[in-house]
């Protein structure tokens, strides 16, 4: 790692930083051929880049990359953008292993959940060195190594993080509510979490539609979200949607039934915002 800082960037320490745990954890996940963001003086593997261009301007896909990236936001935002779309090419042959802080209100979190997380070591450990000739107050500091020592404890935890392409990416509630239900507003996603409304796709009794144009004519979209069955009505306006909710309640009613489930279920009517679904007949019937 060629520089750490702190969350809130303050107190930042330009040192060049190294994880001494990185053998461990490069034996577990088998060879690895490309060492990103590391130095001349810092670096574990033979083919190497530096941060910055040389690093970015690499191609990573269909190699085997470590990488412990500096500690400032829009370098592991680059990373993990770059990351994500060079194993998108390739996802056979390309894997990663990263070290990360756990900064879970960082920009770039969300991308964490592409990767498995292997390990985390809790704040307050000791697992990063910096030169010796690049410190200060030596003599109350830990020797690690001939020419290195150990820095302070971390003040977060440190994920270490893996891909290939056997990864089963892990959706957290949040982010399975907006992959399902689009762009429905982060207030929104949090008040149907905090209420315990159900987003898994075999328990979740939750309906949503959409509404769209055709060339010549309107459709509605619904899904149940429940058992996945979907239902397309062609409307000649949009002022007959009614109609089209009470044939898919019907129908979804009698697909639940052939399925075992039990009648006496909590369905969500959960729409794109159009009035017509919101408003006049639509709200006196929901």
């Amino acid at each position: 790692m060629a520089c750490a800082a702190y969350h809130d960037d303050s107190d930042r320490d330009k040192t060049d930083w190294k994880f001494e745990k990185a053998g461990k954890h490069i034996e577990e996940h088998g060879l690895f051929t490309l060492e990103l963001f590391a130095s001349i003086d810092n670096h574990i593997l033979d083919d190497y880049c530096t941060t910055g261009n040389p690093c970015f301007c690499r191609d990573w896909a269909g190699k085997d990359c470590y990488g412990n990236p500096p500690y400032e936001h829009d370098i592991i935002l680059r990373c993990l953008q770059k990351a994500l779309s060079d194993f998108a090419r390739e996802p056979q042959s390309t894997k990663f292993l990263f070290v990360l802080a756990r900064w879970e209100t960082a920009s770039w979190w969300q991308f964490v959940s592409q990767f498995t997380i292997v390990h985390e070591y809790p704040a307050g450990e000791k697992i990063f060195s910096a030169p010796l000739d690049s410190c200060y107050n030596v003599e109350n500091l830990e020797m690690c190594g001939e020419s290195r020592v150990w820095v302070q404890e971390t003040k977060w935890p440190v994920e270490v993080i893996y891909k290939d392409g056997h990864t089963v990416v892990k959706l957290d509630a949040k982010m399975l509510a907006h992959i399902r239900l689009g762009h429905i507003g982060d207030v929104t996603m949090q008040e149907m979490l905090d209420e315990k409304v159900p987003m898994g796709i075999t328990t979740a009794q939750y309906t949503k539609s959409l509404v769209g144009r055709c060339p010549d004519r309107w459709f509605v979209l619904f899904v149940d979200d429940c058992t996945t069955w979907i239902c397309v009505y062609f409307l000649r306006k949009k002022s007959d949607y009614l109609a089209t909710l009470e044939m898919f309640l019907a129908e979804v009613r009698q697909h639940r039934s052939r399925m075992g489930l039990d009648e006496k279920y909590h369905m969500v009517l959960h729409t794109d915002g159009d009035t017509t679904m919101i408003v006049g007949q639509t709200e006196e019937y929901c």
